[in-house]
């Protein structure tokens, strides 16, 4: 004889483990969507920062470019400064860089301006490229002192200041103009040429920017 279960089976707890894997699946799909967005801004915030940072890095290096070239020019380097027979001088060029001031050409044995030996176009020839110069914020480099703009507000100035590295080679002698004549008669009439270099760090560290130019003193 049959009997009838007292307790007959419900349709829903079939569903209740059907319920539970879904419900982990949109948890985990939720979570994995939330580390997503989480990343991207931060990625957002560290490019934000970053290009805050070369902003004021780039500025900065301008500034002392422009700075550090106003001091070669005011210092009136002369001839004895270039062949450095006195390497203790602080406005000895040699080929060590010595007080940031470069030269890797020879004039050891040049009679006239224009018999001075440019370096050799090598890697070692150059100063600037040597990344030694510029470690530590270029420690062994004269500075120039540069105060740090607000990018957010660019009518405001930070208290504090950039301290920027420079370093200034000569790279020997060229004509004083296109007019002088390349004779004989005019054999000293060369007039120096430099070239300086800086390298400006951000306020933060985040980025660095480094910019240089070649002009020539005409006195």
């Amino acid at each position: 004889m049959r009997q009838n279960n007292p307790y007959p089976k419900s349709p829903y707890r079939k569903q209740a483990g059907a319920t539970l894997i879904f419900a982990l699946v949109v948890l985990a799909v939720a979570t994995l969507l939330g580390i997503s967005s989480m990343r991207s801004s931060n990625n957002a915030l560290k490019m934000a920062s970053s290009a805050r940072d070369h902003a004021v890095a780039f500025q900065a290096a301008e500034a002392a470019l422009a700075q550090a070239e106003q001091l070669v020019l005011t210092a009136k380097y002369t001839d004895e400064d270039f062949i450095c027979r006195d390497s203790s001088s602080n406005r000895c060029f040699s080929s060590d860089c010595k007080n940031g001031l470069c030269f890797t050409g020879d004039l050891s044995n040049a009679m006239y301006r224009d018999d001075c030996k440019i370096a050799k176009p090598a890697a070692a020839a150059e100063a600037w490229p040597i990344k030694s110069y510029w470690e530590n914020n270029g420690a062994a480099l004269p500075k120039v002192q540069i105060a740090k703009t607000d990018i957010v507000n660019s009518e405001d100035l930070d208290t504090e200041t950039l301290a920027v590295p420079y370093m200034v080679e000569f790279l020997c002698y060229v004509p004083r103009d296109n007019q002088t004549a390349d004779d004989e008669n005019n054999r000293n009439g060369g007039v120096p040429l430099y070239r300086v270099t800086v390298r400006a760090q951000g306020g933060a560290g985040r980025a660095a920017v480094m910019l240089q130019s070649v002009f020539k003193s005409a006195g």
